[in-house]
């Protein structure tokens, strides 16, 4: 899921239909919006939800006087695609019948195209923005990480000979990825250098890590990969907060999911710890605010987690949040109404394709 917190909207007093990286959708809202919504991106489970208005399917096509559009079609993405959204430049790239494709806002609606890479990337691994240079990274089918500098020619650039598997987090900072090397257990990170310094250099900062269930999340100020993994070695060190989670099959089927902090601070401290045993693949999400990070665990099916690390006014904690589910969740409460997307009746029956409309969110 992505965020793009100001859609511009170019004249609020009309009725305006956008795509948004991949989907259309129409905002309903104008001028009550003042000109500015918030947009949810949503990976393609074929449906996102709005925020004040019902989901739309995002278009391609052009725009007529009164806004909508004549002969528009669906932006589709492959069932599995990852998204990665570039505010800056209004882009989404997502995977579409098996390529890459990026959908571009314009002053007369949304378009995609094939941009037609060098490599062809990898989905399973991810696809990774780095919005102040608009790096998108991508892994190759043989495992090796690209950066793409998404104008021109779309030029790639290899960054190292050591395969990866997944690509987890990105430092917007100082311009780092961080992706999983399967061969070494453990997290690479990766740092751009001008060429005059060599270009971009790797490094293994951490290890003893088994398989990432999903793409991290990155804390800027306090430097720390956050990202759960199938395993964790016994070496590592544990948070006294954290708690083990049982296997009620007994004979291991059901991975422990640990959460775990990997610092890139070079304070000297150990590179990673094991907050918390999850039971659950997934990645977390931080609030910068203070540094707190919210996550799942497979034994508590209406309750969130959160692991707030200590700080300058804040002491090491460990809490349940209660409640995260029924009646207290966006999906039930009446405030938030879901329904399924008006599809055109031309574009037939969606709910068994394989392909996913895409769709956005308004606020």
């Amino acid at each position: 899921m992505e965020l793009d917190p100001g859609f511009e909207i170019p004249l609020p007093s009309q009725r305006y239909d956008f795509t948004c990286g991949g989907f259309r959708s129409a905002c309903l809202q104008a001028p009550a919006c003042g000109g500015r919504c918030g947009c949810i991106l949503l990976a393609p489970a074929a449906l996102a939800h709005p925020w004040d208005s019902n989901p739309q399917p995002l278009l391609e096509g052009p725009r007529t006087p009164g806004g909508y559009f004549v002969g528009a079609s669906p932006f589709y993405s492959d069932p599995a695609s990852p998204l990665a959204w570039d505010p800056g430049r209004r882009t989404l790239w997502y995977f579409g019948y098996g390529w890459l494709q990026r959908a571009y806002w314009t002053p007369f609606g949304f378009w995609n195209d094939y941009p037609g890479l060098a490599v062809q990337p990898n989905p399973a691994a991810g696809l990774l923005i780095d919005p102040d240079v608009h790096f998108l990274y991508c892994v190759s089918g043989s495992g090796i990480p690209y950066c793409v500098q998404t104008s021109g020619t779309y030029p790639a650039t290899q960054l190292g000979t050591d395969p990866v598997e997944r690509l987890l987090a990105v430092d917007p900072l100082r311009h780092s990825l961080f992706a999983y090397d399967a061969n070494a257990h453990g997290v690479r990170r990766y740092t751009y250098e001008t060429p005059a310094k060599g270009g971009w250099t790797s490094s293994l900062i951490a290890s003893g890590l088994g398989d990432p269930g999903d793409a991290g999340v990155f804390d800027i100020a306090n430097s720390v990969l956050y990202a759960t993994y199938q395993t964790a070695d016994p070496s590592l060190p544990r948070d006294p907060l954290g708690q083990t989670i049982n296997d009620p099959s007994g004979v291991g089927l059901l991975a422990p999911w640990p959460l775990v902090a990997t610092s890139v601070s070079g304070s000297g401290g150990p590179a990673s710890v094991v907050l918390d045993e999850t039971g659950v693949p997934q990645r977390p999400a931080v609030r910068l605010a203070d540094h707190r990070v919210f996550y799942a665990r497979r034994d508590d099916f209406d309750s969130l987690h959160f692991y707030q690390p200590a700080g300058k006014h804040t002491i090491e904690t460990s809490r349940t949040i209660n409640g995260c589910s029924g009646v207290d969740t966006y999906v039930d409460n009446e405030n938030y109404p879901i329904t399924a997307p008006q599809y055109p009746a031309s574009w037939g029956d969606w709910s068994g394709d394989v392909d996913a409309v895409l769709t956005s969110v308004y606020r």
